[in-house]
């Protein structure tokens, strides 16, 4: 087979794994609009799917609307007829977003098996909410607090200062003398990115609160979260040390992912590389995990150690809700933090698991229609002033 063919066949592949990062989505995007790969593509959508798997609840607008959200497209229909988009190409939007909704929230599943049910989730909804964005505030040691750019995605702290990312624009000058401690929060709706004065890079999600020097000592390099973050931690011989709820991750250099937000019965620590050491800050229990373990401190201080797979909890840092045999109630705790809902049981949360991926940059009612074509009885969700009331 041709390389360039087999690469269509391999980014397919990994789109419906949603498995695929921004760069290999750009190169499909290439691959569908280059008429040399029509037949190609073509005939690899006939060998996997029938049109009429295309959900009929789904219209051409919505289709559209979709396709834009999945591959990032910023222009408007009408734009894209423009750029002579080539005519098959709804065929293959189509074939798409019916893989899309067959494969995001699809597998509703209690006891290890699939529910077989004629009702499905119902959605009631006054007004849609936009996904979240770059967003964050800054607190100085002074007590200031600055309101971070929106069109930025990142700071860093350098040399007695702290600019954006492209370090084009200063955020605020830092006092010559002394170390001052800062806080980043990037509340509901909102994520940002901080690279530390020692060059670790820290992404922060929704809700969540990072306490940090704007410099480090000889002896360690502490820093304090509330929720969850991605650490790429810098090597040194110097400690760093995140302190979370009831624990302290310990390490010299690699990557790891915390979450340890109040309103959640247990603190997660993922490792991706490397090697980190949890400690129960209670009892002093040590734990050191290897690449592809997660531990798990739950309230009452029992701490567990298991392998997983980590992709279901670094895809956030993807732009990605990743779910994973998830509860109904972990997944509306992150659609409520993204987008900035209070969500609301009216009754008994519905003991069901959800498999699937979906992007982070849909709406809030495309993501409730998404849901729709679970298979899980007796659920309606309305949507009232960011109140998502499940009933």
């Amino acid at each position: 087979m041709n390389p360039k063919h087999r690469r269509i066949h391999e980014l397919f592949s990994d789109h419906l794994e949603g498995k695929l990062s921004s760069l290999d989505q750009q190169e499909f995007r290439d691959y569908l609009n280059d008429p040399a790969f029509e037949q190609t593509i073509k005939q690899l959508l006939s060998e996997r799917f029938d049109q009429e798997d295309v959900p009929v609840s789904l219209s051409k607008a919505k289709q559209q609307q979709l396709l834009t959200h999945i591959f990032g497209y910023q222009d408007s229909v009408t734009t894209l007829k423009s750029k002579k988009v080539r005519p098959w190409l709804p065929y293959v939007a189509a074939i798409l977003v019916a893989v899309l909704a067959v494969t995001l929230i699809i597998y509703s599943v209690r006891d290890r098996y699939t529910i077989q049910s004629d009702q499905s989730v119902a959605i009631v909804a006054v007004a849609d909410v936009p996904p979240g964005t770059n967003k964050a505030t800054l607190t100085l040691a002074d007590g200031r607090i600055i309101d971070l750019s929106e069109s930025e995605s990142g700071i860093v702290v350098k040399d007695d200062r702290i600019a954006y990312h492209d370090d084009l624009r200063e955020v605020v000058d830092l006092p010559v003398s002394g170390v001052q401690q800062l806080v980043l929060a990037a509340p509901k709706g909102g994520t940002y990115q901080l690279t530390l004065s020692d060059g670790t890079r820290v992404w922060l999600n929704a809700g969540s609160t990072l306490t940090y020097p704007s410099g480090f000592g000889k002896r360690e390099r502490l820093v304090e979260l509330e929720g969850e973050a991605f650490f790429e931690v810098s090597k040194s011989t110097v400690p760093f040390r995140v302190r979370s709820a009831g624990q302290t991750v310990e390490v010299l250099g690699t990557t790891f992912n915390i979450s340890a937000y109040p309103d959640e019965p247990a603190t997660r620590t993922t490792l991706v590389e490397g090697s980190v050491q949890v400690v129960d800050s209670r009892t002093n229990t040590t734990n050191r995990l290897v690449p592809g373990q997660q531990s798990t401190l739950q309230k009452n201080g029992i701490l567990n150690v298991k392998k997983i797979a980590i992709e279901q909890y670094i895809a956030w840092k993807e732009g990605l809700f990743y779910f994973q045999n998830t509860s109904f109630e972990d997944m509306m705790w992150q659609i409520s933090r993204w987008y900035d809902v209070e969500v609301v049981y009216a009754k008994a949360i519905p003991n069901d698991t959800f498999t699937g991926t979906m992007s982070r940059n849909l709406s809030l009612m495309t993501v409730l229609e998404l849901l729709n074509v679970s298979d899980v009885p007796n659920v309606q969700l309305r949507l009232i002033d960011k109140q998502l009331i499940v009933e």
